[in-house]
């Protein structure tokens, strides 16, 4: 399963490869359905290499562990991969893993029907994605309201990523999970 003809295998790759003394399948039970659903609705050209889609996958799961379990300052986290600490999610048991799991797919299938229904332009880099993620994370993956929905649908018209430091994403997240308006600075 990590070793495709004697590649190098990622430390990331080796570390969550850990998981299954949990009885826990990182690729069938997480990874592999979040590339079906970008895939089932045509975000091919998203995974722009083979690490990309263990990288993306791993940086959304940032939204739900932050939500349920971490006791971090969230103006210092974003789900990017620069971000992910593979380390603490291998630290979990297997029904938060589960948890974490699910919870992230929900808001990755909410995040890709919002886009849809609200025909948004396709976006060309994952942060839309892992972003609008986290947003539903923090909304407890709940329909949104009138006012949160028009917050999304403005950010994602308004939101620039290319060249765009992470601590410049950071502050973009902390401000979208917190629906500040992104005029406003700090």
């Amino acid at each position: 399963m990590l070793n495709n003809a004697g590649s190098k295998i990622p430390l990331k790759e080796m570390r969550l490869s850990r998981l299954k003394i949990k009885d826990v399948d990182y690729h069938s039970e997480y990874i592999s359905k979040f590339i079906k659903q970008l895939v089932d609705k045509k975000y091919n050209e998203i995974f722009t290499s083979k690490s990309t889609q263990v990288s993306y996958p791993l940086a959304a799961l940032n939204p739900a562990y932050d939500y349920l379990f971490s006791k971090i300052d969230t103006k210092k986290i974003a789900p990017i991969a620069s971000d992910v600490k593979e380390g603490r999610i291998c630290d979990l048991d297997t029904e938060e893993l589960k948890k974490l799991f699910e919870m992230t797919l929900n808001s990755l299938e909410l995040t890709l029907e919002f886009i849809d229904s609200n025909e948004l332009d396709i976006p060309i880099r994952m942060e839309f994605i892992t972003f609008a993620m986290g947003y539903f994370v923090y909304g407890n993956n709940e329909e949104l309201s009138e006012v949160r929905k028009e917050f999304l649908i403005n950010w994602f018209n308004n939101i620039e990523f290319t060249n765009m430091v992470n601590t410049t994403k950071r502050l973009e997240y902390y401000k979208l999970i917190n629906m500040i308006p992104m005029a406003e600075v700090n």
